[in-house]
């Protein structure tokens, strides 16, 4: 009897650690895999603020483009000094050469 009960715990024993080898290895593929998960994030995220400094940097060139727009506009519509080619029905427009 002592014998049969010793031979059925040495038994259960050593299935809880046969199953205790498998979740260990499960907990080291689920830790594995959320390292790699964690890591595609940070990359995700360097690559979106990449491209959020690229597209603010495009920004800023197309608002400095549009002040220079708007400034070569305001010198068109400015009236010009008296004697001044304006008088005599001609637009100053060499400003024009330096935006082709």
């Amino acid at each position: 009897m002592e014998r049969d009960a010793r031979q059925f715990v040495e038994s259960e024993l050593k299935a809880a650690q046969h199953r205790t080898e498998g979740l260990e290895a499960e907990l080291r593929a689920a830790r594995a895999a959320t390292q790699q998960h964690e890591e595609a994030v940070k990359q995700l995220q360097a690559a979106q603020q990449i491209k959020e400094a690229e597209w603010s940097r495009k920004q800023a060139e197309m608002d400095v483009r549009v002040q220079q727009m708007e400034a070569q506009l305001q010198q068109v519509r400015l009236p010009t000094r008296a004697g001044s080619n304006a008088s005599h029905g001609r637009v100053d427009t060499s400003f024009l050469r330096h935006t082709m």
